[in-house]
C-alpha cells in the first residue's frame, strides 16, 4: 500500500474530526483545523484540555490525539526506508494500521521509538516516561537517550501487552544491554482501552 507511489492519496495525511482545541502548527504559523485539512511535513499537532483529533493516513489507518497532546509529523512515506515518522513531546496517541508493504509507522517520544508495519497500538509519552499498549499485532519498542534512537536495544511488544520506559529504564537498558520489561495488560486495561478507542 505505502509502496503505490503513484496513488498521492494514500501518502497524504488529513485532519478528521477535531473536538475542542486543536492547532495545527504549520511554518511558524497557528490555525484551528477543519475536516480534510492537509498535513505537511513539519507539521505539529497541539490538543488542549478535552481535545481530541484524527489523522488519516490516506486510506491504510487512522491515528487519534487525545487531550494535552502535542505530535510532530517528522517524514512522510521516506523515499529510502518508506518510513512514516512522527514525534510525541507529550500526550497520548491511538493508531490502527492495515499491514505496510514498505517501509515503518514510527512514533517517537523523548523516552523511546515504537515501530510498526501494520498493527493497532496505545502509546503516551511525558519528558521522562512512556508506555505502549498493544492491542493488535506486534510492535517493535527501542529506548531513546537524548533524542537518539538507541538501534541495539530492542523489544516486540506483542498484541494485549504492554511496555513503560523511563530514564532510569533506557539507562539501564543501555548500559547492561538489557531486555525492557514487557508485561502483559490487565483484563480491566484491554477493556478500557477498547472502550476508550470504540468511536475509531
Amino acid at each position: 500500500i505505502f509502496s503505490c507511489m503513484k496513488d498521492k492519496e494514500e501518502l497524504s495525511l488529513f485532519i478528521y474530526s477535531p473536538i475542542g482545541t486543536v492547532t495545527i502548527i504549520s511554518a511558524g504559523t497557528q490555525k484551528t483545523p477543519k475536516d480534510g485539512d492537509f498535513l505537511s511535513i513539519g507539521d505539529s499537532v497541539r490538543t488542549g484540555p478535552l481535545s481530541s483529533a484524527d489523522i488519516l493516513l490516506g486510506n491504510i489507518g487512522i491515528v487519534r490525539i487525545y487531550e494535552n497532546s502535542l505530535v510532530h509529523i517528522k517524514s512522510l512515506v521516506d523515499p529510502d526506508t518508506g518510513d512514516t515518522k512522527i514525534d510525541m513531546d507529550q500526550g497520548k496517541l491511538y493508531s490502527t494500521l492495515e499491514k505496510l508493504k514498505r517501509g515503518s509507522f514510527q512514533v517517537k517520544t523523548p523516552t523511546s521509538v515504537a515501530s510498526i508495519r501494520g498493527t493497532s497500538f496505545r502509546i503516551s509519552a511525558a519528558q521522562n516516561e512512556s508506555r505502549l499498549d498493544v492491542l493488535d499485532g506486534k510492535v517493535q519498542i527501542n529506548p531513546v537517550q537524548n533524542n537518539t534512537i538507541i538501534e541495539d536495544v530492542k523489544d516486540l511488544v506483542a498484541a494485549n501487552q504492554t511496555v513503560s520506559i523511563d530514564r532510569a529504564t533506557v539507562i539501564d537498558a543501555i548500559q547492561k544491554k538489557r531486555s525492557l520489561k514487557v508485561t502483559s495488560l490487565k483484563p480491566d486495561d484491554i477493556k478500557k482501552i477498547r472502550e476508550e478507542i470504540r468511536t475509531l
